[in-house]
């Protein structure tokens, strides 16, 4: 029985290391902002996947993409780009960038802008909506969420208001 308790807890206690290093740099205070950009991705693309196992959710990470958001979402005919901010301050830039390339990509019906850490969004109310529109008459909801590390169910708001968002004329 002792050498069954001692095997569970090394492999729990490997566990948490591993949980430990993956949340280091989303909570941290790590200069490295590529390794924090990369853990508040991870964290989303992670929650939406445990989420929505069962539902045929599709994931890809497109954070290395030029202009392509940071996540690509398919779900029950949304087709979502997600931004994934995880960082004190959002700028107006940020948000800027967000809608042009969300605007941008023909693929996506839809675009999630998503602050781990930061309590707000320049000009932006949380969990706010908004709809753009491209020179060709396309129109495309947005919606924005912050402290989504502190608040995970935001997601699933979120994305259950996108696809009721595309179904309006």
């Amino acid at each position: 029985i002792n050498n069954n308790r001692s095997t569970e807890y090394n492999r729990l206690a490997d566990s948490v290391d591993s949980l430990a290093e993956r949340l280091f740099p989303l909570i941290g205070n790590t200069e490295n902002q590529t390794a924090k950009g990369d853990a508040g991705e991870s964290f989303v693309e992670d929650y939406l996947s445990s989420e929505y196992h069962s539902s045929g959710i599709i994931l890809r990470n497109t954070g290395k993409e030029d202009n392509s958001g940071d996540l690509y979402c398919e779900y029950r005919g949304l087709r979502l780009v997600i931004e994934v901010k995880n960082k004190k301050t959002i700028t107006k830039e940020d948000v800027e960038k967000f809608k042009r390339d969300t605007l941008t990509l023909t693929e996506c019906n839809a675009g999630l802008f998503v602050s781990i850490k930061a309590t707000g969004i320049p000009c932006k109310e949380d969990c706010s909506i908004e709809w753009i529109q491209s020179d060709t008459g396309v129109r495309k909801p947005l919606l924005y969420c912050s402290s989504v590390f502190t608040e995970p169910l935001k997601l699933r708001f979120a994305i259950k208001v996108l696809e009721w968002a595309i179904q309006e004329p």
